[in-house]
């Protein structure tokens, strides 16, 4: 018998045997042994074959996958590198082998943030493979998706989005539309949807991954949990953390079940899903999650690794918004040695962990120890990032905070102006997502409220000239505070101008994709510095500085631009500040402005006259006047006194609840207090005058006119108490800059007709109790106002609490329709229409209510033709109905829900209306302000509609009732019709002020006072 001879340990046959076995022992994850076969392999190749041949390129580009995983990448580089070399010398550079190198390659490229490097190899690998039969398949797509990454990563976001599509209708024309090969992509393109804020998009996307992988792998497979987790991503974004967190606690499961309970994964599923606690309030829960993963972390990758300093910082951030300092130091000195041991002293990761120390010094008592550690952080940040990077802004506002809390004013506002010029300057992203690296300092000192207390201090110990500079700089700075879920209104607003065409829609558009480079550009610069030494590349380093800054000179160049070609609707989306000089010539002799701005420890007015300004701090806190206007505002809304967490009765101080008819019980000394504190410094500047409104923070959920000029009569008569309302005419404004561009357009509406009235919106309410099926089966008689039963009252029913059934940036129709139908609406809008003459105004109703007829009706220019448009439905504020970004008008549901009509119509949908009115009226719940301390007034509503075309907004505060809506909007305009020179603020206030002489239930507050004007108040 014969038997084979074995081969050589030193032939090909023994090199390609040791080839396969280290591509099976990578597979594996056993990277060590796999690169000591693939070594001998080399050898063996190397010397059999000669040190250029295809096969000895074959194993150095594996060693170079094997070492880019282990992140050592000069050596990655080399064996990469190399094996290209041999590729385009032998093969050519066309071959496909050569294609599969440079993609090697090119991942590398992108991991070192060389992206023009990165995107040149991608592109010539996608040139080859275009060319070679077979390869569209796979070859094509990942290529697609490596491109589209790489301009991602520099915020090149069209061209990212362009690449991602190509590559998911490849794949779905080669695999079909629920191929597990698809999931990578949906994923890659819904984090770019993500960042874009298109966040409807982005969880269609999440939700149609996690679908596939779910039938394709089983339900408890990692992959879902990953989808699960990007699901949750979308969900926080869009301020649905109680949904997040249903998701994380599911990924979390599986991981745990997948790698056991103490593996890394667990430890960062743990970290995100107590982040999803931390902002549903539970934050004791929230820690257990947090030790328990930095436990894990210890223990899988030791004591001193940099991810355990990671965990440090999430437990010394969340003790540090319990104002645990004294606990959290150990933690943020030990992050602090971790660090500075990993990666010497100089590292931006360093600075993190310096600031956070200093922030626990600082609020120990410790200043002294506090302060050069702040300035090494930063110095660190500034030698590293730049003069104008956010990080060196946080920096400057750490250090600002610091010198208030030493009372050295001088020092504090020159930080405070720093960082604020490096915020203003870099203001490229208005949407873009959250980072947070600090601890922050407490709230009043962050950068502008900071800056306004320390101006104020400053100007109280000054006179003369250095004041008045003191109090200007203060009264810009208060114009930049404002409200995240405003401000994503506004992104949508600008993000429906950028759909459309016109040289706006391309400047806007080109806004939006320089906004996005910078944002990138800014990671990846501190992605690069974060390196370890030895990979670290100075000359990328500096190239990304030269192209942040260039970025920024950029967008102040176009935005310089579009503020002078469009000022329209510079107007409605940007926040530039205003001076008071401006904004005195802006006002008339008989009106005065003013400007509130609350921090957690005072509220600063400034009170601005044609001929005068004053500036005054009440000691009123956030927290205080939090309590204050909650106290306040239970005895204007039932609707305070309804949830099961209400605390009405303790803060008025009753022992029982509220009887079922008993009036709601308004805290006049209350009232008078908080008007003695805000307007009794400056009554003698405003008596006299219309006051204009530009209220922020807890300020924006009450109307002014309940508040008390005089101290009121014990157990006196409401009729006859000394309301605000009497005394003084009031318009509120979203900001100070709108006043101008108010003014600038304050032309006579030109509309022919008179008066529009939309409402009873076709709904269901629950489809189950008495009162929905009564009133949906009355709102579906009433489709015109002939059709009107003899007999109706009641107030609307528009409570938002009933506006939680909305999902994505599409409504669920299903969801929308189980909203409280509103038959009295219909009653309010045909009694105001009928009190016009000789022409009666128009109304529409029911199935007739709805966005497609809205729309229809703008396009055609007949919406123009109304002098007065009135809505009486539900309102809702940004981030109110679950899913959307905005703030909007619900109105009939269609049959099925299309981009163009979900029955939802939001700001930027109102923004595209065109109408020329005088008046909008929003005779809905809750359309004035949200009821959250951080809500900027009008959350949006005002600017969309302003930007659509009218002069001026009747929104309300509460539920309104509908027969107060009917006395108020009615007298209001018959008093203009006698009085056309009297202005809109002098009608209404004219019209309430008669409401309340009728006495009994008309002069309880709740009835006359959730209606506020906004916009110009002059007609």
């Amino acid at each position: 018998m014969h038997e084979s001879s074995s081969p050589s340990p030193r032939s090909p046959l023994t090199a390609t045997t040791l080839v396969v076995l280290g591509q099976a022992l990578q597979a594996q994850g056993e990277t060590t042994e796999a690169e000591a076969v693939l070594r001998r392999a080399l050898a063996i190749r190397e010397k059999s074959l000669g040190p250029n041949h295809p096969d000895v390129a074959a194993v150095l580009g594996t060693l170079g996958q094997i070492e880019l995983g282990l992140n050592r990448l000069s050596e990655a580089e080399r064996d990469m590198s190399r094996a290209i070399a041999i590729d385009e010398r032998v093969l050519g550079p066309d071959h496909l082998t050569t294609a599969l190198a440079r993609m090697q390659l090119g991942n590398l490229r992108h991991r070192q943030m060389r992206q023009t490097e990165a995107l040149d190899l991608f592109s010539r690998a996608l040139a080859v493979f275009r060319k070679s039969p077979g390869q569209a398949d796979i070859m094509i797509p990942v290529t697609l998706n490596n491109i589209a990454e790489v301009n991602r990563a520099q915020g090149r976001l069209p061209e990212a989005e362009a690449s991602f599509a190509e590559a998911l209708a490849l794949q779905e024309k080669q695999h079909g539309p629920d191929s597990l090969y698809l999931t990578a992509t949906l994923n890659n393109l819904g984090e770019l949807r993500r960042a874009q804020g298109r966040l409807q998009d982005a969880e269609q996307l999440a939700r149609r991954a996690l679908a596939i992988r779910e039938k394709s792998l089983g339900p408890d497979h990692p992959d879902v949990a990953a989808s699960l987790n990007n699901l949750a991503l979308v969900f926080s974004r869009e301020g649905r953390d109680a949904e997040a967190e249903g998701l994380l606690t599911r990924a979390l499961a599986i991981q745990e079940k997948t790698y056991g309970a103490a593996h890394p994964n667990v430890a960062t599923a743990l970290n995100n899903l107590a982040e999803a606690w931390t902002h549903l309030g539970r934050k004791q829960e929230a820690e257990q999650l947090l030790r328990k993963s930095l436990t894990i972390r210890e223990k899988a990758v030791g004591p001193v690794h940099l991810d355990v300093a990671i965990a440090l910082d999430n437990l010394v951030t969340l003790m540090g918004d319990g104002d645990r300092y004294a606990e959290a130091e150990p933690f943020a000195r030990r992050s602090l040695a971790i660090r500075e041991a990993a990666l010497g002293q100089s590292h931006p990761l360093v600075a993190n962990s310096l600031n956070n120390l200093a922030v626990v010094l600082d609020s120990t008592g410790r200043a002294q120890e506090a302060e050069p550690l702040l300035r090494r952080a930063l110095d660190i940040r500034l030698h590293a990032l730049g003069e104008q990077h956010p990080d060196v802004a946080n920096s400057f506002a750490n250090l600002g905070a610091h010198f208030l809390d030493l009372k050295d004013w001088q020092h504090a506002s020159d930080a405070f102006a720093r960082a604020v010029a490096i915020q203003n300057g870099r203001r490229a992203a208005e949407f873009a997502e959250e980072t947070r690296s600090d601890l922050g300092a407490p709230e009043d000192t962050n950068t502008y409220p900071g800056l306004i207390t320390a101006a104020y201090h400053l100007a109280s110990a000054t006179d003369g000239g250095p004041a008045g500079a003191l109090r200007s700089q203060a009264f810009e700075a208060a114009q930049w505070i404002g409200d995240e879920q405003a401000a994503r209104a506004i992104a949508g607003m600008s993000a429906r101008v950028a759909d459309g065409r016109g040289d706006l829609a391309v400047r806007v558009r080109e806004r939006q994709d320089l906004g996005a480079q910078a944002v990138a550009t800014d990671k990846a610069l501190v992605a690069a510095i974060s390196q370890a030494n030895a990979a670290r590349n100075p000359a990328a380093e500096q190239a990304l500085r030269q192209r942040a800054a260039a970025i920024a000179a950029q967008i102040r160049e176009l935005d310089r631009t579009i503020a002078t070609q469009f000022p329209d609707y510079a107007a409605l989306v940007t926040k530039t500040p205003i001076a008071i000089e401006d904004a005195q010539k802006q006002l008339r002799p008989n009106e005065a402005m003013l400007l509130f701005t609350t921090t957690s420890r005072a509220t600063f007015v400034w009170t601005v006259t044609r001929a005068d300004v004053r500036w005054h701090a009440a000691d009123l806190g956030e927290k205080q006047l939090n309590e204050t206007i909650g106290a306040l505002r239970c005895g204007l809304d039932a609707e305070a006194w309804l949830d099961k967490a209400s605390s009405c009765s303790q803060k008025l101080g009753r022992k029982t609840a509220l009887g079922a008819d008993e009036p709601l019980p308004f805290d006049q000394e209350r009232a008078f207090a908080l008007y003695q504190a805000l307007l009794g410094p400056v009554v003698r500047d405003i008596d006299g005058k219309e006051l204009i409104l530009v209220p922020s923070g807890p300020l924006a959920t009450l109307p002014f006119q309940v508040l008390l000029t005089d101290k009121p009569a014990a157990g006196g008569d409401l009729a006859k108490a000394p309301w605000l309302v009497k005394r003084f005419a009031t318009t509120v404004l979203p900001s100070v800059s709108s006043l101008k561009a108010l003014r600038q357009v304050a032309r006579k509406s030109a509309a022919s007709k008179p008066f529009l009235g939309v409402g009873n919106p076709t709904l269901d309410g629950d489809g189950r109790s008495d009162v929905s099926i009564t009133r949906a089966k009355l709102a579906r008689q009433i489709q015109t106002c002939a059709a009107l039963p003899t007999q109706a009252t009641q107030v609307a029913q528009r409570s938002l609490r009933a506006v939680d059934a909305l999902s994505g940036g599409t409504a669920d129709i299903v969801q929308l329709r189980r909203q409280m139908p509103l038959p009295e609406t219909a009653l309010e809008l045909c009694a105001v229409a009928s009190s016009f003459a000789p022409v009666k105004g128009d109304v529409v109703l029911a199935n007739d209510a709805s966005e497609t007829r809205m729309k229809t009706l703008s396009q055609s220019g007949d919406l123009a033709k109304y002098r007065i448009l009135h809505f009486a439905t539900h309102g809702a504020l940004a981030g109110q109905v679950r899913g959307s970004i905005e703030p909007g008008l619900i109105l009939s549901p269609p049959a099925a829900p299309t981009p163009a009509d979900d029955g939802y119509l939001s700001s930027s949908e109102i923004s595209g209306l065109k109408l020329d009115a005088d008046w909008v009226i929003l005779s809905a719940c809750n359309t004035a302000g949200g009821q959250a301390a951080n809500s900027e007034a009008f959350s949006g509503l005002a600017r969309a509609f302003f930007y659509a075309g009218t002069r001026a907004l009747l929104v309300s505060h509460w539920a309104v009732n509908s027969d107060a809506a009917v006395v108020i909007t009615t007298g209001a305009i018959d008093a203009l019709k006698g009085h056309a020179d009297i202005g809109r603020a002098e009608a209404l206030r004219r019209s309430i002020s008669a409401l309340i002489a009728r006495g009994g239930a008309n002069a309880q507050p709740g009835i006359w006072a959730p209606f506020v004007l906004v916009g110009n108040a002059a007609m």
